[in-house]
């Protein structure tokens, strides 16, 4: 279990200033900050949410994340189309396709 320092400077631990410039400023994640500095998460996560700018924040990387989320889906999407060309499915594909419409006609043509 980690341990809270206990040097106070004035009315700050001495960790909190570092944990805002950590969070706020270098973008780093609650559990790192905490791993840095020694301090548990929860004392971590309790401290920041009181801080000015916290939920913004929070709302900002929210957003960031998900548009990060949706150009890794764009590329993956994109490169399983490659693979699956490259393997030749792609043709495969076409042919049952084309199978397909054959098979269609001819049932179509057997009802009428």
């Amino acid at each position: 279990m980690l341990k809270k320092p206990s040097t106070k400077i004035g009315n700050q631990q001495p960790w909190q200033e570092e944990a805002k410039t950590l969070f706020f400023q270098e973008g780093l994640k609650i559990g790192k900050i905490a791993e840095t500095l020694g301090v548990t998460r929860k004392t971590i996560s309790t401290y920041l949410t009181k801080q000015p700018g916290f939920e913004e924040e929070k709302v900002k990387r929210k957003a960031d994340n998900q548009e990060k989320r949706k150009v890794y889906q764009k590329s993956w999407v994109k490169e399983k189309r490659k693979r699956v060309s490259a393997e030749g499915s792609f043709i495969e594909a076409a042919l049952l396709k084309k199978q397909h419409i054959i098979d269609v006609m001819v049932l179509s043509a057997d009802r009428h």
